[in-house]
């Protein structure tokens, strides 16, 4: 069988995994920004506040618990 290499790419349900799985990453990597950037923004405000070490280590501990295992 000839595939073309210049040719559009197959249509219909040959297609869909490869595109749910693109959302699927996209959706993913957007989540990861945003946890980045809440983790930022959290790292800031520690830094500048005058939260108690035994505070800080109670969020410590909670961030460790949503983590995988």
């Amino acid at each position: 069988m000839h595939t073309s290499l210049t040719g559009t790419p197959p249509t219909g349900t040959a297609t869909e995994p490869t595109r749910a799985a693109a959302e699927e990453l996209a959706h993913h990597k957007a989540a990861i920004a945003r946890l980045g950037h809440e983790l930022r923004a959290l790292v800031e405000a520690t830094v500048r506040t005058a939260a108690s070490p035994d505070a800080l280590h109670r969020v410590t501990d909670g961030v460790r618990q949503v983590g995988p295992s």
